[in-house]
């Protein structure tokens, strides 16, 4: 099983980066008054940041979970998951 993804792990890195691109150029941070001196198609582009949050999720929750399937027995056969993996599961929840 394949267990890096290089590829998204990079677009996972410029989403992060639009997020905080997004968040430094909000309403009173520091980079707005540069911000609003940009084209409106790049101003409405870097002020979207937030839709790159889901996507970061979704990517990092897919990666994660094909990283660590191994440790937690899930094969082509399902989530079949060993003791220890659910008494860890166990162990967070309560």
């Amino acid at each position: 099983m394949k267990r890096d993804y290089p590829a998204l792990t990079g677009l996972r890195f410029f989403l992060a980066l639009w997020v905080i691109l997004e968040h430094l150029t909000g309403p009173g941070q520091k980079l707005e008054a540069t911000v609003l001196l940009l084209p409106h198609g790049m101003f409405t582009l870097i002020r979207g940041g937030y839709q790159a949050v889901t996507t970061f999720f979704v990517l990092s929750g897919f990666v994660l979970t094909r990283s660590y399937a191994a440790t937690f027995g899930i094969g082509a056969t399902g989530c079949a998951m060993r003791g220890g993996a659910w008494r860890a599961c166990i162990r967070c929840t309560c």
